[in-house]
């Protein structure tokens, strides 16, 4: 089936993908560090108390994961979907109002809980259920949302700075989260499939009816591959949540790290074309241990380069990384372990990658702390890169075995 043909029959659950994956962006941690800077100059306080603070309230919700992925094997979609845009948006009201480093705490509690992963779990989840041997290419057209979101959020946040302030901004934005994704809520998710619409030709026959911690660390593999995904996630979120101390090693304005997302942006959206067929063709499994390689040139080149132009090259590159890890991810445990629990898998998967994602910050603050450099750091990163993409050959290797 062509492309065109795939978006005319399954036009509504494109939309209902595209336009939640744009909004996963207001939970990621590219969109909340643009508000650093101001947040610690109205706050007093210093960058490693709002990273101490940041990283508690990502690990402490990190664990709610696991039940909310569970929630989507078992109520409707509408539901789910209320609750979250209720609580995503408690967090932004709170947030708003913060004056001091609880009141931060709850509000990221909430914004990191449930914009990060839970909307986009529900989006992801549903077409990798649904969507069989198709779910790649459908996969490549929601996370076009995601892409544009990435580019998008940064330059709208300089934007609002330049009239409104940080609070002000943050009320906007939740404000356009509510006006797109209300109708989404109450037109586009009532008409969504509930049964499988493609059968799944990369399937392993492996469908599992109940999937806990424990069965995932009795099988070792599937923790293992958790622990892989979760590097990618770990490593970017310090690296944007930092993003001004790279900028002040090489000399850059801060600025230039806010524009590159344009081009991470850009490079994500045209991978996506690549990756999704792709997808469909060979499978997620053996795309897999290919994931981390741009990401890993990309990192060498922001390590060893000082002239401004590398920032875009380095972004682009990861950006290719990242949107073919998320649609492998997205594909591989429905692959693997079939659909009736992916909600549940996606949950515990999530879990851990939060996990990384909320100690990352405080880490590499703690890092420089110690005494190492930004470009030590990103040694340490290089090195890390090398061990994750020899734990992706195994797993291939082990998961190749199971046809």
């Amino acid at each position: 089936m062509s492309l065109l043909g795939l978006i005319k029959e399954n036009h509504k659950t494109v939309l209902f993908g595209f336009i939640t994956l744009f909004f996963v962006g207001l939970g990621q941690t590219f969109f909340i560090a643009q508000f650093n800077y101001h947040i610690i100059s109205d706050l007093k306080v210093t960058r490693t108390e709002l990273s101490f603070v940041y990283s508690l309230a990502t690990f402490l919700a990190s664990f709610n994961l696991s039940f909310i992925g569970s929630l989507l094997d078992r109520i409707s979609l509408k539901k789910y979907l209320a609750m979250v845009m209720s609580l995503m948006t408690l967090g932004f009201i709170l947030l708003s109002n913060a004056f001091n480093g609880l009141t931060l705490f709850i509000a990221f509690y909430f914004i990191r809980g449930f914009g990060q992963v839970p909307l986009g779990m529900m989006a992801t989840t549903t077409v990798s259920r649904f969507y069989g041997e198709h779910r790649g290419k459908i996969l490549m057209l929601i996370g076009f949302g995601r892409s544009i979101s990435e580019g998008v959020l940064p330059l709208l946040c300089i934007f609002l700075f330049s009239y409104f302030s940080w609070r002000e901004s943050l009320l906007y934005f939740n404000g356009l989260f509510l006006a797109l994704m209300l109708p989404v809520l109450l037109i586009l998710v009532p008409l969504l499939p509930t049964k499988e619409v493609y059968a799944d030709k990369n399937s392993l026959n492996n469908s599992v009816d109940v999937f806990t911690w424990k069965d995932a660390f009795r099988l070792k593999w599937p923790i293992l591959v958790m622990i892989a995904n979760a590097f990618v996630p770990f490593v970017m979120t310090a690296l944007f949540f930092q993003q001004d101390t790279i900028a002040a090693l090489k000399g850059w304005d801060i600025s230039i790290m806010a524009k590159s997302f344009t081009i991470f942006s850009l490079i994500h959206i045209l991978g996506n074309f690549i990756w999704g067929p792709l997808i469909d063709k060979v499978s997620a499994r053996k795309l897999q241990p290919f994931i981390l390689f741009p990401f890993l040139l990309g990192i060498i080149l922001l390590s060893q380069i000082d002239h401004p132009i590398i920032v875009y090259f380095y972004m682009g590159l990861v950006g290719l990384s990242i949107g073919l890890g998320g649609m492998v991810r997205n594909t591989f445990w429905a692959e693997v372990y079939g659909t009736k629990v992916l909600g549940k898998i996606k949950g515990m998967d999530s879990n851990i990658i939060v996990i990384g994602t909320s100690i990352a910050p405080i880490f590499y603050s703690l890092l420089l702390d110690f005494g190492l450099s930004v470009k030590d750091i990103l040694y340490l990163f290089i090195i890390m890169t090398g061990f994750i993409i020899i734990l992706y050959f195994l797993t291939y290797l082990h998961y190749k075995s199971y046809k």
